[in-house]
């Protein structure tokens, strides 16, 4: 609690989130390529990013919703019950094992799957 009034510490803080949440979001474009189907990963991908963007007006919308109260700990709470909601739909759905379709687009290459041969 001592740390709390140093502007050092939370200017360090805010910007290692800043940073931390940044390199998230640089991870998290290939991750989400990777995950899309080759026959719609267009609109497929839109529909991630979309997503994955909704969090930061979800969480104002949230604190404005709840600070007004008066009451921090409900912020929290909330916080947390969405979280857990997150949590069970994550132990629910099932995600798909391999993508076929991926393997039958790179077979029809004439390289195959992965780079390129080297040539001299």
């Amino acid at each position: 609690q001592q740390f709390w009034t140093n502007d050092a510490v939370l200017l360090s803080y805010f910007f290692g989130a800043d940073c931390m949440g940044t390199f998230v979001n640089i991870a998290m474009i290939p991750i989400a390529m990777r995950m899309c189907s080759p026959a719609v990963a267009a609109t497929q991908f839109t529909v991630y990013m979309a997503v994955a963007n909704f969090g930061r007006p979800l969480g104002a919308s949230l604190a404005a919703a709840t600070a007004g109260i008066g009451n921090p700990a409900l912020m929290y709470g909330t916080l947390a019950a969405v979280w857990a909601a997150g949590v069970a739909v994550l132990l629910v759905v099932r995600f798909p094992g391999e993508n076929r379709a991926f393997h039958d687009a790179a077979e029809a290459l004439p390289q195959g799957e992965g780079l390129a041969p080297l040539r001299d």
